[in-house]
């Protein structure tokens, strides 16, 4: 297995073939498709950055259902006054009416349920704050390995910045870095001494 150092636009893989003469030197070129598996070792450089405070929604545990029908364009509610929670979450359930298993009527009901959140903020422990570090890599490097990418290092640490959490470091990881491009044609080496042949006659 060979190992080289390559740069952006490198010809790894080439689809002209060089035909020697006796001399050493090029006789003619031969053309082919060209194909071949070029993996490469990349490093990316990863970073993320996770407040110490966070803001959540939590449930309050207070719930209003609100129950309703649906004819056609017509819709009944009941009751038309419910609770007015400043934030909620809500919960549809809707049921189409049914005959002899099979037939459907134009005859919707089922209730909204209205479930209270408040805002709280919590400060993150360290544990906590390296708990979502490490959900949030594993994300990154599942996102990467979706895309070929394989996963062969990863060297990763993290400090507190303030009121900031700072995650930071190198994934060195394994992937085809080949892109297919055009073979460049050349004149024939005895084309090309021909034309120079005749120009000095």
């Amino acid at each position: 297995e060979k190992v080289s150092e390559v740069h952006a636009g490198d010809i790894l893989v080439s689809g002209r073939q060089e035909i020697l003469d006796d001399n050493g030197e090029v006789k003619e070129y031969y053309y082919q498709s060209a194909d071949a598996d070029v993996m490469g070792h990349v490093v990316y450089d990863y970073e993320d950055w996770i407040p110490e405070k966070l803001s959540l929604e939590q449930k309050t545990g207070q719930v209003q259902n609100q129950y309703y029908m649906i004819f056609g364009n017509y819709q009944w509610m009941l009751p038309k006054l419910y609770a007015d929670y400043d934030q909620y979450e809500t919960l549809d359930s809707k049921k189409q009416l049914c005959l002899m298993q099979s037939f459907y009527l134009p005859v919707f009901y089922g209730h909204i349920t209205y479930m209270e959140q408040k805002t709280v903020e919590v400060t993150l422990t360290k544990d906590e704050v390296k708990a979502l570090a490490l959900e949030h890599l594993e994300q990154y490097l599942e996102d990467l390995e979706e895309n070929g990418v394989s996963i062969l290092d990863k060297n990763v640490m993290i400090e507190k910045v303030g009121a900031n959490y700072h995650i930071y470091g190198e994934i060195s990881a394994s992937e085809s870095i080949a892109k297919p491009a055009l073979t460049e044609i050349l004149p024939q080496p005895s084309a090309a001494q021909e034309e120079e042949s005749d120009e000095s006659e």
